[in-house]
């Protein structure tokens, strides 16, 4: 029995559960289901074997390295080819001439050369 101050009698206080004891009671289980967790992101990448050969997969498929012999030599190609067309396209709407240091074409009217800055 206690005695109660505002009712100033004897009273038998309930029983109740205070947050206190509530936090100790379930850090525990947190700290438990924190763990399992864990153990699980560790795991979840591993065990993973590959039926044909028997070698452990990968999640994601390597990069595959490119040839750059080959991608310089296409571009080089569609440079050339670019280059061309558009000789052949200035060719046919303006006069040029040849330049006498580069040997590169360019407009008969100019006095110097935008290629390779000699004076014509």
């Amino acid at each position: 029995m206690r005695y109660c101050r505002n009712c100033k009698t004897f009273v038998k206080p309930e029983d109740h559960f205070s947050l206190f004891w509530f936090i100790v009671l379930m850090i525990p289980f947190f700290l438990f289901l924190w763990l399992i967790y864990l153990i699980y992101c560790i795991n979840k990448d591993k065990g993973h074997i590959c039926p044909m050969c028997g070698s452990e997969t990968s999640k994601y498929k390597p990069l595959e390295l490119s040839h750059p012999e080959k991608d310089d030599a296409v571009f080089l190609n569609q440079f050339v080819k670019a280059k061309q067309a558009a000789r052949i396209q200035q060719s046919s709407t303006k006069k040029m001439k040849i330049c006498s240091y580069c040997g590169d074409s360019i407009d008969e009217d100019l006095k110097y050369c935008h290629y390779c800055g000699s004076k014509q």
